[in-house]
């Protein structure tokens, strides 16, 4: 399964992906929507559950989760949120 995780605090995008890789998933770590509307563009990468933080510096991962939906109905969403402290 590959796993685009959206979030951009550093620390927590490490954590997350440490753990997530420990469980043999692709991670694709991205901190900002930007970058990861461009991993969804690309055929290259497919991606089977996105973990999109809530609050970004360029948008509402809600607001990303929407409009990929619309795009890609066969993907999984998720929605987090909180920080590490």
């Amino acid at each position: 399964m590959n796993i685009l995780f959206i979030e951009d605090e550093r620390e927590l995008r490490e954590a997350g992906v440490a753990q997530l890789e420990l469980h043999r998933y692709t991670v694709y770590p991205v901190s900002n929507l930007a970058d990861a509307r461009e991993i969804m563009a690309d055929a290259s990468m497919p991606v089977h559950l996105v973990l999109a933080d809530q609050s970004l510096p360029d948008g509402q991962g809600i607001q990303f989760v929407i409009e990929m939906k619309e795009q890609f109905p066969d993907c999984e969403y998720a929605i987090v949120s909180r920080c590490l402290t």
